[in-house]
């Protein structure tokens, strides 16, 4: 299953983390949601990867553990949002609102900037 599946946004599915590499390296991509558990790494070190090259994207990590620790060492980490991997379309549509609202906002402030 996608987790976006039926919304209005253009989503990439990579299954590891080398072809999600290929993905972010040849497409603007605003917006990462990793599992917490990858069959080829740790999202942490997929998350600093990403903050290096892509230091703007936001990165939502599914957790699939009810940890409250897990949870708090994801923020640690810098995720920009955790949401369970049994959550509903709606936590998505509102994590992706939240997204799209920050990703608005720093385009018009670069616009600005540049003026």
């Amino acid at each position: 299953m996608h987790i976006v599946d039926g919304l209005p946004v253009n989503a990439f599915t990579a299954p590891t983390i080398e072809s999600a590499w290929e993905i972010l390296m040849n497409h603007p991509i605003h917006v990462v949601f990793c599992d917490d558990l990858l069959p080829d790494g740790q999202y942490p070190d997929f998350l600093k990867s990403v903050r290096s090259e892509h230091s703007m994207a936001r990165f939502i990590v599914l957790l699939s553990s009810d940890d409250w620790e897990d949870f708090l060492e994801a923020m640690r980490l810098g995720v920009s949002d955790v949401l369970r991997s049994s959550c509903q379309p709606t936590d998505v549509e509102l994590v992706l609102m939240r997204a799209g609202r920050e990703v608005g906002q720093r385009q018009e402030l670069h616009l600005a900037a540049s003026a």
